[in-house]
């Protein structure tokens, strides 16, 4: 059992998947190019700067648990959801404004908004590209619905900017679709590529939990940690009006006349205001009730990783878990 995550980083805990990873990357490489070069030099920085690779490596542990064979399959799949993932990133960005991923400038930023939805496009079209012709209908149709369900979550985010009527279960519907069911896909596809998956359901409550426990620890960092801390700007979400986690357990658990405040300070949105919302979440240990949200869906995935056979990609699978939910980016 691991109980100290600073004993390993993400280089660490892929390393014995390091050479998969760049079998990944090559096939990325060579399939995100336009041949407009302004445009594949941002795109292969976007690539290069987001080197956390969680998704793709989901595909890759989950199909050496499964004992999948034509290694081919699995590494091309672990490419076109990398590739999905990063077209979706450039389109957050664009919604949220980020002038910065990870401490480099964001596509939208660099390039216009205008060239970034399209860059997007290009990216969700290219990762089709890198699906084999003879992929069963089943996974196929494993990644339509992930995308579906990721911008559905996003549709719903921007729905409600109202903390009264965007309650928990509301919170938990929407970060389901637009992160967890994604994560899900690439554990449930990564096993499924087996002649004789027995993993299926597993696979796929192992990527939802991981999914809404990243997701949680995000909205968490955006109040809790400067950009020197994730590389992005804190505050996203407040400035861009969303509502997440940590402002709708604070409205749950404050008075009638507490709630004012914070209605106050959420609808006025300015740094000042900002500062005093982050002191009431940090005072009032709500962070710390949306940390052990989190925790507890990690702990969740463990349980489930149980039923597994033991082997190394079962080990990087807990480690990761604990990864997620310790993570500053």
């Amino acid at each position: 059992m691991i109980h100290n995550f600073k004993d390993f980083d993400l280089d660490s805990l892929f390393s014995s998947i390091n050479s998969d990873l760049l079998t990944v990357d090559s096939i990325i490489a060579e399939n995100i190019f336009c041949e407009i070069d302004f445009i594949d030099k941002s795109l292969l920085g976007l690539i290069d700067n987001n080197r956390k690779r969680i998704r793709c490596a989901l595909v890759v542990l989950f199909s050496k648990i499964a004992c999948v064979a034509n290694t081919d399959l699995t590494f091309k799949l672990a490419a076109c959801v990398e590739i999905l993932h990063n077209a979706a990133l450039i389109h957050d960005d664009v919604i949220d404004s980020a002038k910065f991923r990870r401490g480099i400038i964001s596509v939208p930023a660099e390039l216009g908004n205008q060239i970034a939805v399209l860059a997007g496009d290009y990216l969700f079209a290219r990762s089709l590209s890198v699906l084999p012709e003879n992929i069963s209908v089943i996974i196929r149709n494993s990644l339509i619905s992930a995308v579906q369900d990721m911008t559905k979550g996003e549709l719903l985010q921007l729905s409600r900017k109202d903390l009264v009527s965007f309650d928990e279960e509301f919170y938990y519907q929407t970060i389901s679709l637009k992160t967890a069911k994604f994560m899900s896909a690439c554990c449930f596809i990564g096993q499924k590529l087996a002649v004789n998956s027995k993993y299926d359901s597993i696979s796929s409550e192992f990527g939802e939990k991981l999914g809404m426990a990243f997701q949680i620890v995000d909205d968490v960092n955006d109040y809790e940690f400067e950009f020197s801390d994730t590389g992005k700007m804190n505050g996203v979400d407040y400035f861009e009006g969303k509502i997440t986690l940590p402002l709708i357990v604070l409205w749950k658990n404050s008075t009638l006349d507490f709630r004012k405040k914070i209605i106050k300070l959420f609808n006025k949105r300015n740094k000042k205001n900002f500062n005093k919302l982050c002191k009431l979440l940090k005072d009032s240990e709500t962070l710390l009730q949306c940390r052990n949200i989190a925790l507890q869906y990690a702990e969740d995935c463990r349980e489930l990783l149980k039923k597994l056979p033991d082997c190394a990609s079962k080990d990087i699978l807990e480690k990761l878990t604990y990864f997620v939910t310790n993570r500053k980016y």
